[in-house]
């Protein structure tokens, strides 16, 4: 783990150069725990170079969004929706969402990030979890097209930009079961998607700074609905 540990450390700090990453449990799921960006790296104002480097390098893994946090709890609270069954979690960031369907008892969780940084924090907090002690160890990869066998999509705070609502049609090729969290598009009109909850979690860790996104709006796919 010492190694994870520091791997994740060198990573962040292309985006934050002196940050680093601590093991901490979260507010919304306090059974989880993740390796994030510690509190006191991010509870101060930034520069403008700092401001430049997080913009371009931005670590997404090393904070939970509040949409992510709210699918986690979610299928915590709900295990029925994911039990024995095989799920994909879209955008994966630091694998909360696909590490608590690990727990929740789905027989396979594929992880799925375009950051190969992404799945580095997705591999080592599923370790830091022992999602192994399940039997269904996650597996990861970064094309979801060449995923099969799923039986239900999760995919969190994915739809912040506009542009990216052209994927749910792709989701729903993958499987007719699709669950959506958002905290950052306000509504998603989309005729195979209804709106089933909303949620208040805020970003984690704590930045000190009130967040505008903490409340998270929960949709899934209609029975039967085509895309």
């Amino acid at each position: 783990m010492n190694h994870a540990h520091s791997l994740l450390d060198q990573q962040l700090q292309q985006m934050l150069p002196g940050s680093y990453v601590r093991r901490q449990h979260l507010a919304a799921c306090p059974e989880l725990q993740l390796w994030l960006v510690a509190p006191e790296c991010i509870n101060r104002p930034f520069s403008a170079e700092e401001q430049q480097r997080i913009a371009a390098y931005p670590a997404y893994w090393a904070v939970c969004w509040p949409g992510g946090l709210a699918m986690a709890r979610y299928i915590l609270d709900h295990p029925q929706l994911v039990r024995n069954k095989a799920v994909l979690d879209l955008g994966c960031g630091s694998g909360l969402v696909a590490i608590a369907a690990a727990r929740a008892g789905a027989k396979r969780v594929i992880a799925c990030d375009l950051d190969q940084q992404a799945l580095a924090a997705c591999r080592a907090n599923a370790e830091l979890n022992q999602t192994r002690q399940n039997n269904n160890e996650l597996e990861f990869c970064t094309n979801f097209h060449r995923t099969d066998g799923i039986d239900i999509v999760l995919a969190a705070d994915l739809l912040y930009d506009h542009h990216n609502h052209t994927l749910l049609d792709e989701f729903m090729t993958i499987s007719q079961q699709v669950w959506l969290s958002e905290s950052r598009a306000a509504d998603i009109q989309h005729p195979a998607f209804d709106h089933i909850g909303q949620h208040h979690y805020a970003t984690e860790p704590d930045s000190g700074h009130p967040d505008p996104y903490a409340t998270s709006l929960l949709y899934c796919s209609r029975p039967g609905a085509k895309q």
